[in-house]
């Protein structure tokens, strides 16, 4: 199924970026541009449910190789930079200088899970910002616990929602406007 899903998809953002090597218009470069940001989102989210299927049949498997994790998480806010400028916000990536830079797990699955909260992030944030904080939690010999924190100033979930965070297709419909509805969560 994954093949189905992926390989036209990816030849619509192969084609929009090859085009957009071409001599067009502002506005042309902009629908452009937009096609190709909103056919990377299509399928973020295609990944993600193909992942959670994969994760629901026990059959996710998470890489441990060494990456790069300024650059890993860098990328993220270069992903969502544009998403959180034009509602205004600021959006910050604060690693602490006692987090190592070259760390051993899964950079993809990282990416996709911060990914997702900073992307809620944005959608349920009106004014001000959203902060990536990096922690350094534990050193041993051998590993490195780190803590991410994703800050901002949105709307926030009410306590009393709090314990349904983590159940699979949950959303808070009475709390939330319809418009604020977001994938990514699970919620």
């Amino acid at each position: 199924m994954s093949h189905e899903l992926r390989t036209p998809l990816n030849g619509v953002i192969g084609f929009t970026r090859l085009t957009l090597k071409t001599e067009l218009t502002p506005t042309q470069r902009d629908h452009l541009n937009t096609i190709e940001r909103s056919a990377n989102n299509l399928l973020a989210i295609i990944n993600d449910v193909l992942d959670f299927s994969k994760l629901e049949a026990g059959k996710l498997i998470l890489e441990s190789i060494p990456f790069p994790l300024r650059s890993t998480l860098d990328e993220v806010v270069t992903l969502l930079a544009h998403s959180s400028h034009d509602k205004g916000l600021e959006l910050t990536l604060n690693i602490k200088s006692d987090v190592p830079d070259n760390v051993i797990g899964d950079p993809l699955r990282l990416q996709q899970i911060i990914t997702n909260l900073v992307g809620n992030a944005i959608k349920f944030t009106e004014n001000g910002n959203i902060d990536i904080l990096v922690e350094k939690r534990a050193l041993s010999n051998t590993k490195v616990q780190i803590e991410v924190q994703i800050r901002d100033t949105g709307i926030g979930i009410p306590e009393r929602d709090q314990s349904r965070l983590f159940q699979a297709f949950r959303q808070a419909d009475a709390v939330f406007p319809a418009v604020m509805v977001a994938p990514g969560w699970g919620w």
